[in-house]
């Protein structure tokens, strides 16, 4: 039996057995943003680097 790794939003934190869930990467690390938080890539990307900045290296929220 395989192990399913669960995708979650850096944002919400909901996850891809509740929402669509893409992968992209910024600076190198990746970056798991849901449907609904899609959005703050496009119109507010300050917020996401701010964000990003903040979480521990080597957290993806994967």
């Amino acid at each position: 039996m395989t192990q399913k790794t669960v995708q979650t939003c850096f944002n919400c934190e909901r996850t891809d057995d509740e929402i669509p869930i893409v992968m992209w990467s910024f600076q190198q690390r990746p970056l798991t943003v849901c449907s609904a938080c899609m959005p703050l890539l496009i119109h507010k990307w300050e917020q996401v680097v701010t964000t990003l900045n903040q979480m521990p290296t080597g957290e993806t929220n994967e």
